[in-house]
């Protein structure tokens, strides 16, 4: 029942996709975990340098409260809104705003219009197979996605059908904090200024029990694991 619910929303988002008008000024941001990820570089980037945009965070699970302790981190700027994603509301900005990003996919399915910006920031580059490669049923759409190079392109392209030149090579945007004159990572009790190097290890998914669960992998307390 709740599959068939789905199909039917994704199946009028397509059609009023075609329909509503897009406000040049709206910039929708949706990740996973909520207010994250590159979604949440490219956020504070725009927060900070173009005052005219009106942000949106689609958020799914987080309280508002959660949300703006979290931005506030990073920002005083409060030209944002938060809206719940799987809401009326959610959709019609969702449809509204000229910009969407995203970056585990959003309203998987819906087929983009010409007038729609929707790009696919990912959260990182595929060490494993994605989208069509695992042979989901339902693509994500999108009119861009971002790769790290060349190689990645072509895997990126092929995870989500699209083509190679839809697929910018442009980087990851969260590794841009890094090189801000804001210590970002103070926040992670990290001091780079008494480090000579500074290891960072983010593994994909292994055990999961939200999202894409998995069980590709063996849980250890250590690197070596």
């Amino acid at each position: 029942m709740r599959l068939l619910v789905v199909k039917i929303v994704i199946f009028f988002i397509s059609i009023l996709d075609k329909l509503i008008s897009k406000n040049n000024n709206y910039v929708v941001y949706n990740s996973f975990p909520d207010i994250s990820d590159n979604s949440f570089a490219l956020f504070l980037y725009i927060l900070d340098n173009y005052p005219e945009k009106k942000n949106i965070w689609l958020v799914k699970h987080l309280t508002s409260k959660k949300c703006e302790s979290l931005i506030n981190e990073y920002s005083i700027n409060g030209n944002y809104i938060l809206v719940k994603r799987d809401s009326f509301k959610g959709i019609f900005y969702y449809l509204r705003a000229k910009y969407v990003f995203f970056t585990h996919g959003l309203f998987a399915g819906a087929k983009i219009s010409k007038q729609h910006c929707v790009i696919n920031l990912w959260h990182g580059m595929p060490l494993k197979k994605i989208g069509l490669l695992e042979k989901n049923e339902i693509s994500q759409k999108s009119k861009y996605a971002i790769a790290t190079s060349g190689f990645y392109q072509n895997i990126m392209a092929e995870a989500f059908g699209m083509k190679n030149e839809d697929v910018l090579i442009v980087g990851q945007p969260r590794n841009d904090l890094m090189f801000k004159k804001k210590d970002y990572l103070s926040n992670f009790g990290i001091n780079r200024c008494n480090s000579m190097k500074i290891v960072l290890w983010t593994p994909t998914f292994r055990q999961s029990i939200r999202g894409d669960i998995r069980l590709d992998g063996l849980f250890s307390e250590n690197l070596a694991g």
